[in-house]
């Protein structure tokens, strides 16, 4: 396992326009609001997984808190044998799912909803549950699904729930609250609680751009066969199959294009950012002398300044590709000579993956292909 610190996991951003909490822990290595090498970030997360494995083995189901632990969540069940995995969401659910609701309150859009269709069976053959976040701060999130999840499923009563997260700054008081109502916590990096509202009180930030027309670049649309849908709950063996068949797929389809690429950008959308990795990870194995890279869209609003060690240098505001009224942001821009975007939202009613476009043209950008993954929602 490598060695996890706070210079290598952990930079401080400034929030821009959230009065709940100034700042904004960024992982230069999630994949996340940070371009980042796919087998570093596979690596962290992987470590992370067998960590937990060893520990819990008799886990049979983990959820994964949206947007920014999908990956880490799908990473960490990988590492069982044989588990149920699901993601929170804020998205809509198809009509014949049911869900609760809870409250992510520190977050810039507060409610969650967690699909109850398939749990109660993988509750019922289960010891264990993990719930897997990128940071846990306070609890107050862990506490409010547990205790949902219980009122909705007695036979939980009595299991064993495990927070589970790249970085853990409880405080103890927080850790003893959690143990009160049966959540024990494992982490990569346990670091000392602390306030970091000084740490940014004084950085002058920039809000992220609005977008004006620009160059018109043509993009190649291409749908493909979907991986599951982790947001209504899934065998983890099956979605992580097929992540990399769509992988290896989308490799064959853009071999040609990729080729003579020295830089290549994956960029999922949102919650959708597993399969992103799995096929970085790919194009970086198969093309000889490539740079891939991959990140995200987001929802957070992050401020943008560029000073030196700052984790955020560039931010564009972007319509969502979920929906048009949604505003969504995509930070940390460059130049590369393939431009991939990999989502299981909308490619032709929103606006957002003209304004993706529109962005990284920028940086100099021209060659575009939007792959969607069909059967998800």
């Amino acid at each position: 396992m490598s060695e996890y610190n706070q210079t290598k996991i952990l930079k401080i951003a400034k929030r821009y326009a959230n009065s709940k909490r100034p700042y904004l822990l960024v992982n230069p290595i999630q994949a996340k609001h940070v371009p980042t090498r796919p087998g570093e970030a596979i690596c962290m997360m992987r470590d992370l997984g067998e960590q937990v494995s060893k520990k819990y083995p008799d886990t049979g189901v983990v959820i994964a808190f949206a947007e920014t632990a999908t990956a880490i969540g799908a990473i960490v069940a990988s590492c069982f044998k044989d588990c149920t995995y699901v993601q929170t969401t804020r998205e809509a659910y198809p009509s014949d799912c049911d869900c609760m609701c809870f409250q992510e309150e520190h977050s810039h859009a507060v409610e969650q909803k967690l699909c109850k269709t398939h749990l109660l069976k993988a509750f019922e053959s289960t010891e264990t549950v993990i719930l897997v976040d990128d940071e846990i701060s306070t609890g107050k999130t862990l506490i409010n699904i547990v205790k949902e999840i219980k009122e909705a499923y007695p036979c939980t009563e009595d299991k064993q729930f495990v927070s589970v997260s790249i970085i853990n700054r409880l405080s103890d008081e927080n850790v003893d609250l959690l143990l009160r109502n049966g959540i024990k916590c494992e982490s990569l990096l346990k670091i000392v609680n602390q306030n970091y509202d000084k740490v940014v009180e004084n950085i002058q930030i920039d809000a992220p751009l609005e977008l004006t027309d620009g160059a018109e670049f043509s993009v190649e649309k291409i749908s493909m066969h979907g991986v599951g849908n982790p947001r209504v709950g899934l065998a983890i063996n099956g979605y992580v199959t097929n992540c990399q068949r769509l992988a290896t797929d989308v490799f064959k389809r853009l071999r040609n294009n990729l080729k003579s690429s020295k830089k290549v950008l994956v960029l999922g959308t949102e919650e959708f950012m597993y399969p992103s990795l799995v096929l970085a990870q790919e194009i970086e194995n198969r093309v000889k002398g490539c740079s891939a890279f991959v990140h995200a869209t987001t929802r957070s609003p992050i401020g943008v300044c560029k000073i030196e060690g700052y984790p955020i240098q560039n931010g564009y505001r972007l319509s969502s590709f979920y929906d048009n009224e949604r505003q969504t942001f995509l930070y940390n821009l460059d130049y590369y000579d393939e431009v991939i975007i990999l989502t299981d939202g909308d490619v032709d009613s929103t606006g957002g993956l003209k304004d993706v476009i529109s962005a990284l043209s920028l940086y100099g950008c021209k060659n575009f292909f939007a792959i969607r993954s069909v059967d998800c929602v």
